[in-house]
């Protein structure tokens, strides 16, 4: 790992599926935003609820491509390539079972004194996703 990044750590902990790892990568009163899927979530409880159900929807792996550390700042470049297990109320629909998709983001951490993940915010292509699952067409 890329200077220990606790946001590194939480990645590979998401790959696992492994709430007690994310659990130790997170402050308790962690902020944690996706503004594609309109997340904006606050507590540790929370965030690990929301991650609970979404990763047991994908067969996914996010692959670290690029970590900057600068103070009390990280951020990480990622590639994830994931296949929908399941459909989900206000997420996946029933069309995109079994598709897979591959999508490029960035996520940025503010890390607060203990070294835990204070807040996040992950940004990506969500349009892209939804192309690839075949559920949105793009005009080119």
């Amino acid at each position: 790992m890329v200077g220990g990044a606790v946001l590194e750590r939480f990645v590979g902990a998401v790959n696992a599926k492994d709430l007690a790892g994310m659990a130790d990568c997170l402050a308790e009163e962690v902020h944690h935003e996706e503004p594609a899927l309109g997340w904006d979530l606050h507590g540790r409880d929370e965030v690990l609820a929301v991650m609970e159900t979404g990763l047991a929807s994908l067969d996914s792996v996010m692959e670290v491509e690029e970590v900057i550390l600068a103070g009390d700042r990280q951020i990480l470049g990622y590639r994830a390539t994931a296949t929908v297990l399941e459909s989900l109320r206000g997420g996946w629909p029933a069309g995109a079972v079994g598709r897979t998709f591959v999508v490029r983001g960035v996520g940025i951490a503010r890390i607060d004194a203990a070294g835990l993940i204070g807040h996040v915010v992950f940004h990506y292509d969500l349009a892209g996703i939804l192309a690839q699952l075949g559920v949105l067409s793009i005009a080119g």
